[in-house]
């Protein structure tokens, strides 16, 4: 009995530092622990960061809808939560964005349709996507695009 306390009780320990070992030296919580670094921001805490995956399943629900031909999906740095679940969106033909959907339509069907924390809080529609000589959507791209619009000051479309 006192054996398989001492593992239990070993295993717990091990458990939660590997635990806080993920947190602390994730780069998706950089931003967060910047912020508790920096004494002059309002810290928010450490939250759970959903954003490093899911991407094929959020990808798999936004394309089931029916004028939508391809989807690119990533994060892009927010200041509320760091950061933020972006799809860029390509609509089948004979669809045009603003007379047939709009993005807050699209985004109100992937609330419907998908848990809240997956669904994109933005959505921008472009005409044609960035792919590599396979065929894969090069979402880096799309996702440096943004990037370079933040430095810029300029408004990121979503």
């Amino acid at each position: 009995m006192n054996n398989k306390y001492i593992i239990l009780k070993k295993a717990l320990v091990f458990a939660i530092a590997v635990l806080f070992i993920g947190v602390v030296l994730s780069p998706s919580f950089s931003s967060i622990n910047n912020q508790l670094k920096n004494k002059d921001s309002t810290a928010i805490g450490i939250v759970f960061n959903p954003f490093k995956e899911g991407w094929k399943y959020r990808k798999k629900v936004t394309i089931n809808h029916e004028m939508v031909d391809e989807v690119a999906v990533a994060s892009i740095p927010d200041e509320m939560t760091g950061e933020a679940v972006k799809a860029w969106v390509t609509l089948k033909k004979g669809f045009k964005e603003g007379k047939d959907i709009t993005s807050d339509q699209l985004k109100e069907w992937c609330l419907n349709n998908m848990a809240k924390w997956k669904a994109p809080s933005m959505i921008e529609f472009v005409r044609k996507m960035p792919v590599s000589m396979t065929g894969k959507v090069q979402r880096r791209e799309l996702q440096e695009k943004d990037l370079d619009k933040m430095e810029k000051g300029k408004e990121i479309k979503g």
